[in-house]
């Protein structure tokens, strides 16, 4: 996970199979360096989108 400028490693937990290198929000912090996340979208697709 990028964080910082940096980056960490975090053990990710979602409720439906995600693709490794998948674009997540954290929505929630199991501690233990353990997260739960959901899939986030690409924000430059949001745009175009919007644009439709």
């Amino acid at each position: 996970m990028r964080i910082r400028g940096g980056s960490e490693t975090f053990l990710a937990w979602s409720d439906e199979a995600l693709p490794k290198g998948e674009t997540v929000l954290v929505v929630e912090s199991r501690g233990g360096r353990a997260v739960t996340v959901v899939a986030w979208p690409d924000p430059s697709l949001l745009a175009v989108e919007m644009l439709g």
